[in-house]
């Protein structure tokens, strides 16, 4: 367990598989392999054989709590709303799971749209045990789905006189003023949390979220490099940091971001789509820049995942190579057919392939999507002028 958590923490889901797999073939009892070989599963949204291992787990030992908690959850975002009750509702009969299967019956009425019975189940989960902090969110999240803040703020503030401490009740009133956007309560509660604890990323993100949707991007970027100062490899402040310097037109610095990013989590596949994405966009005029990103962008040959067959087409536009282009971005389009940026890209391959009617349709879709920029409209209309 102790390589595959290794090969896990670097991002390689590969090798985590792999020697998780060796492991249970020379000690097929090892549930705790098993569970974890079931979570990479889900990661890698295969939901059918991760639900397979932990009903083996199940079938030896009906009462495994980590077992029942990760079914309940395979099954919840399955949208498989009456077997994950049935299994919420099995954790109750199980010693020292009680508070997981209230607050697992609370997320399925949720899913459901059940919020006052979703209040209630969070509610005896918390009773069952008061340090419940997933408990505590449901409760706050099922008051706001009621249209009831100020219920959530008084049982927030309430924890927090019992525990001024306790940073996870501070994070979370900041979410609640964010979501009432008090914008000024909102940064004091999430700017207490991150003094409370430096190397929990969850408030310096929130913080950040809140300073964009202030039209402040500048103090966004300094919050989120603040939490790196104290967590420097996290991967997700290292993504929304990027994310921040290219809305700022800083795109050396988001690619130098993404290429730290890389450095430690190489098979991150966000981060090499991103990467290669901004050199197609605005650095392909050096041919190295260019060579190094369609390398990187190489590994999405096989994707279906339409954004980055997107960045990989075009690439290969940049390179000349329309044909080809044309073969990546037409698997981009068959499922987002409306996205206005795949359409402004197949336009642009059909044009430079010499295939004026496919390039006037994709373009004038382009121009016509409802996601939409000036910027894609612009050079739509300028491809279709030409034509």
């Amino acid at each position: 367990g102790l390589i595959a958590e290794a090969h896990l923490r670097g991002g390689d889901f590969d090798l985590a598989t792999e020697n998780l797999r060796l492991l249970l073939t020379s000690d097929p009892r090892n549930d705790e392999a098993r569970l974890m070989l079931a979570r990479i599963y889900v990661r890698q949204r295969n939901s059918d054989k991760a639900i397979a291992l932990v009903d083996q787990v199940l079938e030896k030992t009906p009462e495994s709590g980590p077992a029942l908690r990760l079914r309940e959850e395979i099954l919840l975002s399955q949208r498989k709303l009456l077997p994950a009750m049935l299994t919420a509702k099995r954790m109750l009969q199980v010693e020292g799971e009680k508070s997981h299967g209230y607050v697992a019956m609370g997320r399925v009425y949720q899913a459901e749209g059940k919020h006052v019975e979703a209040l209630e189940a969070f509610r005896q989960g918390y009773t069952e045990d008061r340090a419940s902090m997933t408990a505590l969110t449901g409760i706050v999240q099922s008051h706001l789905a009621l249209k009831q803040p100020d219920e959530a703020i008084l049982l927030v503030r309430g924890v927090l006189k019992e525990a001024p401490q306790n940073v996870y009740a501070h994070n979370l009133l900041g979410e609640i003023y964010a979501y009432q956007k008090i914008a000024a309560k909102a940064e004091a509660a999430f700017l207490e949390a991150t003094q409370l604890r430096q190397d929990w990323t969850l408030p310096y993100l929130n913080l950040s979220r809140l300073m964009v949707a202030e039209s402040k991007s500048d103090r966004a970027i300094a919050v989120l490099k603040q939490g790196l100062t104290h967590v420097p490899d996290d991967a997700t402040l290292q993504l929304t940091l990027a994310s921040a310097l290219q809305a700022t037109k800083d795109i050396d610095g988001a690619i130098n971001t993404y290429r730290t990013v890389l450095q430690r989590n190489p098979r991150l596949d966000v981060a090499a789509n991103n990467l290669a994405a901004l050199i197609a966009d605005f650095k392909y005029g050096d041919p190295e820049n260019l060579d190094n990103a369609l390398q990187l962008a190489q590994r999405f040959q096989n994707s279906d995942n339409p954004f980055y067959l997107d960045t990989l087409g075009w690439l290969h536009f940049r390179k000349g190579d329309y044909s080809l282009a044309v073969v990546f971005l037409t698997k981009a389009i068959e499922a987002r057919p409306d996205n206005a940026y795949i359409n402004l890209h197949l336009g642009m391959a059909y044009y430079k392939a010499g295939n004026a009617p496919e390039a006037r349709r994709f373009l004038e879709k382009a121009v016509a999507a409802t996601d939409t920029n000036p910027d894609i409209v612009n050079e739509a209309k300028a491809a279709l002028k030409a034509l």
